[in-house]
């Protein structure tokens, strides 16, 4: 990815994750208000709306991820709180259900207690963490593909290079050739891991919420944003406790 890319995307991401913390307060306020067909509409168009803005977060990183992808396994435009929580760059799938099981127990601060969930509903839902467990291995088995083309394939082919350069058979040119040709490789073979873990954590949410009925599926948004978003707001804190820090200090003689 050129600098200017990544620049876009990071600024992208600052105006997605402020909105995303817009959406925290909507959903919030819904999950503590009695659901009834007068408000069933507009709590409707508030959950598409917020499965539309993480649909736009997956499109603008696929598009911004298609020239290099490699950047996006190292984002620095991440706090180092999101940073502790990636998997693949994003957050992990399983996740969702541990905060499912949180939100039953009423330990999410601000949030009601998830609507009890039916026996059928719990029976799919273990059945769908067998699915996601397994997606989740795919996932990391492609990864260690990855790992493995670029510490065996090259070498092995740089080798035959090296000793036909000592030979005088062939010009240093073809060395860097493959190199570049190699990185090229390996940045498509990430894009492809990239794009396989936000499948599995697209599925995740689709399927959770397909399970959930509306009043539950309010109550999980907003779980889940508002963990996405403190993970973010612990960066400006701790940047503004540190500045505060700093400024109160002395000047150093």
């Amino acid at each position: 990815m050129e600098s200017g890319e990544n620049e876009n995307f990071s600024a992208f991401y600052e105006r997605w994750i402020t909105q995303l913390g817009e959406y925290v307060d909507m959903l919030s306020e819904l999950s503590n208000q009695p659901f009834d067909s007068n408000n069933k509409s507009n709590v409707e168009a508030v959950v598409e709306k917020v499965i539309t803005h993480h649909k736009k977060y997956y499109s603008a990183k696929w598009a911004a991820a298609h020239q290099n992808a490699l950047p996006f396994f190292r984002p620095r435009w991440l706090s180092p709180m999101e940073h502790g929580n990636l998997w693949f760059t994003g957050w992990k799938p399983f996740i969702a259900f541990g905060l499912l099981d949180t939100m039953r127990r009423n330990q999410v601060p601000g949030l009601s207690t998830l609507k009890e969930l039916s026996e059928e509903q719990l029976e799919k839902i273990e059945k769908l963490k067998i699915e996601i467990k397994i997606e989740e291995r795919k996932v990391e088995r492609d990864m260690e593909r990855q790992q493995m083309v670029i510490a065996y394939e090259p070498s092995a082919q740089l080798a035959q290079l090296m000793a036909q350069v000592s030979d005088g058979e062939i010009a240093m040119a073809n060395i860097d050739g493959l190199v570049d040709s190699n990185m090229r490789s390996f940045a498509a073979g990430m894009e492809k891991v990239m794009k396989r873990a936000d499948y599995a954590r697209l599925k995740t949410l689709k399927f959770v919420l397909e399970i959930l009925d509306l009043k539950q599926s309010v109550q999980f948004l907003a779980a889940l944003t508002k963990w996405q978003t403190n993970m973010r707001n612990w960066r400006i804190k701790n940047n503004n406790t540190s500045q505060a820090s700093t400024s109160a200090s002395p000047p150093s003689t």
